[in-house]
């Protein structure tokens, strides 16, 4: 049976490593929800620019789009 002792500088090279790792996973996840976030709230910029900068589209019959409330929020409603 081998032992192997670890020098106090080989700790502190292992436990900075660990830090280093956990705050790489931290950002990564950070950056993974402001992503997601981001994507989500794309959306929500009716409240603030109601349609400005669509353009109407012609399909076969027609669709209206109109902004309304559901449930106390602001959506996008479409008939057609």
């Amino acid at each position: 049976m081998h032992r192997y002792y670890q020098t106090g500088n080989e700790l502190m090279f292992m436990a900075s490593r660990q830090r280093k790792t956990g705050l790489l996973m931290v950002l990564l996840g950070l950056t993974m929800t402001m992503t997601a976030m981001a994507a989500e709230g794309q959306p929500g910029r009716f409240s603030q620019e109601g349609l400005k900068g669509w353009q109407e589209k012609s399909f076969q019959g027609e669709t209206r789009y109109t902004l309304t409330t559901d449930s106390g929020k602001q959506v996008l409603q479409a008939q057609s």
